[in-house]
């Protein structure tokens, strides 16, 4: 059995994440143009702290621009995406295919 340290800070911010989801202070995502032309699936999703913080990617590298999207069209790219919603703050799910589960990881 692995024991794993969780700083209280982070404890708290995973929490809040459902909350830093409806927050209207912060309503966007930041996306590729491929994935909110719906060219290709969203395959990763980040959760970094602050503004802009809900990051949703396809499976290929970081090229090109990156576009600005109202988390409600967000979600309308994917509906599964629904069930990452309260991705703590400092994580990130991964896919391999729209139709697979989403594995979480702690950004460090």
């Amino acid at each position: 059995m692995r024991l794993f340290f969780v700083p209280a800070f982070m404890a708290a911010m995973a929490t809040s994440s459902l909350a830093s989801w409806n927050d209207p202070l912060d309503p966007i995502v930041i996306t590729t143009e491929a994935a909110a032309s719906r060219q290709k699936p969203i395959a990763r999703v980040l959760h970094e702290v602050g503004p802009c913080g809900w990051q949703f990617y396809d499976a290929g590298p970081l090229k090109g621009k990156r576009i600005v999207v109202p988390k409600t069209e967000a979600l309308k790219l994917d509906p599964s995406l629904k069930g990452v919603v309260d991705l703590p703050v400092g994580w990130e799910a991964t896919r391999q295919s729209p139709s697979s589960c989403a594995s979480s990881f702690l950004l460090l």
